[in-house]
């Protein structure tokens, strides 16, 4: 983590202030550090839920689609998908603000065509984020003839608790 960040974990209000005040001294003793001001972004983390649907649907994209004309393993999309999504999002109004907290980093590639995708890890994204990415996951493998699995839905198998 970088020495720039400050970051406060509040999993519910009753219990928030000892953290908000550890983070307070730790953003003065920054702001003191840089002679600079700050930028508070908070946001709700995204849910265990969205991680195990949007893992569901990248497997069902390698299993059923070809990306650069080849079969990928569900790194390989996932890694492809983020960037994409990254680019079709980061000027949204509503993402904005949680892109530039993120900070991830493009990276020109060596044969000077394009730009690499760099420190963009999926855990990152909050939950409005992780909400957008399943949506642009699921619209990718629509227009790609995905036949998607009840965990890629959203859903659990039949049998499975819930």
């Amino acid at each position: 983590m970088s020495e720039n960040i400050v970051t406060a974990a509040l999993d519910n209000p009753f219990e928030g202030h000892p953290e908000i005040v550890k983070a307070w001294h730790k953003c003065k003793a920054l702001m003191k550090r840089t002679g600079r001001g700050l930028r508070l972004i908070a946001f709700v983390p995204q849910s265990r839920e969205q991680q195990c649907t949007y893992h569901s649907a990248l497997a069902d994209l390698a299993r059923d689609c070809l990306l650069a004309g080849e079969r990928r393993d569900e790194w390989t999309w996932k890694r492809s998908t983020l960037c994409a999504f990254y680019e079709a999002t980061r000027r949204d109004p509503d993402f904005v603000d949680e892109w530039e907290a993120i900070e991830p980093v493009l990276i020109p590639r060596l044969d000077g065509d394009g730009f690499n995708l760099e420190l963009l890890k999926s855990r990152c994204l909050s939950h409005g984020l992780a909400g957008a990415y399943l949506a642009f996951l699921h619209a990718t493998g629509d227009q790609r003839g995905v036949t998607w699995s009840p965990t890629s839905l959203g859903r659990q198998p039949e049998g499975q608790p819930a």
